[in-house]
């Protein structure tokens, strides 16, 4: 474009004849270079800001496009991480049930082994048969029940006493003894194991004493039989027809059955027969009860350990090998998605900025807006300067001319100026440097 037009010359023409100066034409071609270098920077500027928008939208639709697969793989890896998180929340619950399992099992421990639990039971299980033999006897015999099926449920009754002194022993003796909170336990166990020693050994001698007694007892009825068998023999004639007088024979047998009979009841009405009754039948229920006490609280904790502690620990384990086998290919499948994350992120660090890229757009926009206000600059300065230019040429012109020609000049500048050729579509001042224009041309 070129900013020194002829329009502008004959404007400044009209208004001065020939009357030249330097520093205006000096600025009328500063003007035309600057003008021209604003508009080949515009120029660039605006190809710059051209390549701007198009990397901007290309950088745009590469996010975009980068984003939604990134989006894709986290939302992945959140998931399978949350996965993996509840898979080790609930090993770890496993474990610390376990090992509340484990401290259980040591609280709920025992000095017997379940051997000693067995063959304890199975003694509290024979002393109360031995205990429901002797209430049987004493129930069909002390209390004259002949019926079998009462006399048998008496007898369960008062067998079942043993069972009534288990939980006394237990609480009184055995527990305290076993606990060791207080030191009197230990005493209080101490003397109950000594008077059942005392009366265990008291029971045994007076059931080996009796016993004695009992073997004498029939040792010696046997000597009556065979005392009675031998005169009954010696009676006896060899020959059947003859008559005897047995009469002295059967006194003396009488004599015998009569101290037979004296030995038996020697031996019932003996106070040993009593304390034996007595002292079996009191040492029976309370052994019973003691090894009842002894054997269900051994029995009681390896129960409770074998088959509810140790089952538990088992499922928790279980529990807890097939969660680890879930975790290995939980996570390859994290890694590979940790690996995709990563690239996708390092292929978003490649890109250009998209924050960046804008401000550098705002900056050409706002150079273009600058340039512009600077060639407008330029312009109003040509105008001026070849204005200022004309004027000075018109002024020295307007000195050389006659009144004549003055005159003719005027006529033929207000006659362009009613001329529609040259007033259509165009300004006034346009009409005015067009007709110096053609006033120039003639000359």
């Amino acid at each position: 474009m070129d900013i020194l037009n002829q329009k502008d010359f004959l404007e400044g023409y009209n208004r001065g004849i020939e009357n030249g100066n330097s520093e205006v034409t000096q600025s009328k071609l500063t003007s035309q270079s600057a003008y021209e270098q604003l508009l080949e920077e515009l120029k660039e500027t605006k190809v710059d800001l051209l390549n701007i928008e198009e990397k901007i939208a290309t950088t745009t639709e590469q996010h975009r496009a980068i984003n939604g697969n990134l989006q894709k793989f986290t939302q992945l890896q959140a998931e399978k991480q949350g996965q993996k998180e509840t898979i080790l929340s609930k090993i770890s619950q496993s474990e610390s049930e376990i090992e509340g399992y484990q401290n259980l099992k040591a609280e709920r421990k025992t000095p017997y082994s379940l051997l000693a639990g067995v063959l304890y039971l199975l003694a509290g299980f024979a002393f109360l048969a031995g205990d429901l033999i002797i209430s049987h006897e004493i129930v069909a015999y002390a209390l004259n029940i002949r019926n079998s099926l009462e006399a048998w449920a008496f007898a369960v009754g008062l067998a079942s006493l043993s069972v009534l002194l288990k939980p006394a022993y237990e609480r009184l003796v055995e527990q305290p003894y076993l606990a060791a909170e207080k030191p009197s336990a230990k005493k209080i166990y101490g003397y109950f194991q000594s008077g059942l020693l005392v009366l265990s050994v008291l029971t045994l001698i007076i059931l080996g004493w009796f016993r004695y007694e009992a073997y004498k007892t029939d040792k010696l009825k046997e000597g009556i039989n065979r005392e009675i068998k031998t005169m009954q023999m010696e009676a006896t004639p060899l020959d059947p027809t003859v008559v005897v007088d047995n009469s002295a024979l059967l006194t003396q047998i009488e004599a015998k059955l009569a101290e037979y009979n004296a030995l038996n009841i020697s031996l019932v009405n003996s106070p040993l027969a009593m304390l034996s009754f007595i002292l079996t039948g009191v040492l029976f229920a309370v052994a019973g009860a003691i090894c009842l006490g002894i054997a269900f609280p051994i029995l009681q904790v390896f129960w409770y350990r074998g088959m509810q502690m140790n089952p538990a620990i088992r499922k928790r384990r279980r529990r807890i090998l097939k969660s680890e086998k879930l975790l290995p290919s939980l996570n390859s499948e994290l890694a590979k998605l940790n690996a995709a994350t990563e690239v996708h992120q390092q292929e978003i660090a490649y890109l250009d900025d998209i924050t960046e890229l804008k401000t550098e757009r705002k900056n050409l926009l706002s150079k273009i807006e600058n340039l512009r206000k600077e060639a407008n600059e330029q312009v109003k300065n040509a105008i001026a300067n070849n204005v200022e230019d004309g004027f000075q040429k018109g002024s020295l012109h307007r000195n050389e001319m006659t009144d004549e020609e003055y005159e003719a000049y005027r006529k033929r500048n207000v006659d362009s100026r009613t001329s529609t050729s040259i007033l259509k579509k165009t300004r006034p001042h346009q009409a005015l440097r067009q007709a110096i224009a053609e006033q120039m041309g003639e000359n």
